[in-house]
Parts: structure tokens; C-alpha cells; sequence
């Protein structure tokens, strides 16, 4: 790719990540959106971006022992998130025959991993999740 400001053809540097959303609702829907920019291995310009909207559904009942007393308990869960971790991946692996394909002729897909809990307001159990999502630099949108 072309940056505008190099003037210059280039290769991707180290992607820029930023969390700009993350919420869970009472009934343990959890939804994070990432930003993610490809910047120029040159000089760190932004060339593309593009915002991953991550969403998981916690499966948690409280056990009736672990409950808080009644006027400790609140609804709902809290979110406790990690930073988030960029991924590259190429794709497919093997052809039809399950011999490997040389990688100038896979698909190379940039994606971001976040890992963290949610807590149960009522019981406090913490619950373990990951999310993770991916896309072709084709798919991210172009910032110059």
C-alpha cells in the first residue's frame, strides 16, 4: 500500500488498538468494540482501520449458598477486561489434496483477543471469558 505521507510503498507496522466501548447488561450480554489501525512500518501514519465489535452471553446461575445478603445484593455483573491482544492468522493452512500452501497464497487475516471476568453482583462468582474476532486488511477501511 501507498502511505500518503512516506509517498512511498509500504508494509503494516505494529497495529494501534484502543477499546472505545464495553458494557454488560443485567442479563449478561456483553459487548466491546475495539479500533484497530494498520499503521505504516515507516513512518507509524495510519493507513487503514477498522472497528471489531466483540459480543459473548454469560451463562451464570447463583447457587443459593453463595448468595449476599439481601441488602448487599445489586443486579447484574461488573466487567473486568485485559487490554486487548492483536492476532495475525493466514489461512487456509493445507489445500484440498492436505498438502501445505505456501503463504504467499494465503488469506492473511489481522484480529484482536481480549480476555477477562465478569462478576455476579449477588453471589460475586467471577466468570472467565474470551472473546476474539478477525478480518482481511481488504475488509478494514481506508484512512487516507
Amino acid at each position: 500500500m501507498r502511505c500518503p505521507d512516506c509517498e512511498k510503498m509500504v508494509s503494516y507496522g505494529d497495529p494501534e488498538m484502543e477499546v472505545q466501548n464495553e458494557e454488560v447488561d443485567e442479563d449478561g450480554n456483553i459487548q466491546v468494540t475495539i479500533r484497530m489501525a494498520l499503521t505504516c512500518a515507516d513512518c507509524g501514519g495510519e493507513l487503514k482501520d477498522n472497528e471489531f465489535e466483540l459480543e459473548a452471553q454469560v451463562e451464570h446461575k447463583c447457587k443459593p449458598e453463595n448468595l449476599k445478603k439481601e441488602e448487599e445484593r445489586k443486579e447484574g455483573f461488573e466487567l473486568g477486561l485485559d487490554e486487548p491482544e492483536f492476532t495475525e492468522d493466514y489461512r487456509p493452512k493445507t489445500n484440498k489434496q492436505g498438502k501445505p500452501v505456501p503463504s504467499r497464497y494465503q488469506k492473511h487475516f489481522y484480529g484482536v483477543t481480549i480476555i477477562g471476568n465478569v462478576t455476579c453482583n449477588q453471589c460475586e462468582e467471577e466468570i472467565a471469558i474470551e472473546m476474539s474476532d478477525d478480518c482481511q486488511a481488504s475488509g478494514f477501511n481506508e484512512c487516507c
